[in-house]
């Protein structure tokens, strides 16, 4: 029965590979100051120490995107009951409007529309004056531009001449 190795064990191979490796791998042993068969086993090693790097890179990054798109996914459907939820709080509200509207006389029918119209002009007069407010003001900004001197240009004749 065939003695088990242990990990650890050292083991002799017979390979065979194309001339232009072993070459290769004798100038990379010079380099390095060492045997052809440490620079083997260093290069094998060297390899799959790379290898495991970037099987742990790809795990990391593939960890890392599931994270990413579970939480945009997450968040997406957040958003989509949050609107879910608003679309039927607004259903809601019209159906209970229009019911409410079934049972109002046309006076009160009326009076509702009366109310509304007067909101929406309340609404268009605020803009105007929000609107007419930074015109203002962008006038006296432009006004406090203007040159400090007694006379301005615009006050001259096409001569030269102050008016």
């Amino acid at each position: 029965m065939a003695k088990k190795r242990k990990p650890g064990d050292t083991v002799q191979l017979k390979l065979r590979f194309p001339e232009a490796l072993r070459r290769r791998l004798e100038q990379e042993a010079k380099r390095h100051g060492a045997s052809l068969n440490s620079e083997i086993v260093r290069t094998l090693e060297d390899r799959f120490r790379e290898s495991d790097v970037r099987k742990d890179q790809a795990q990391a990054i593939a960890g890392m995107v599931a994270e990413l798109v579970s939480s945009e996914l997450e968040d997406a459907i957040a958003d989509a009951l949050w609107q879910v939820e608003r679309a039927k709080e607004k259903r809601a509200r019209e159906a209970e409007r229009a019911e409410a509207e079934r049972h109002m006389t046309e006076a009160e029918r009326e009076a509702r529309r009366a109310e509304e119209d007067k909101r929406k002009v309340e609404e268009e007069a605020r803009i105007k004056r929000a609107l007419a407010e930074a015109i203002e003001r962008e006038r006296g900004s432009k006004i406090a531009r203007l040159p400090k001197s007694g006379h301005s240009a615009a006050s001259k004749t096409k001569d030269g001449e102050e008016k």
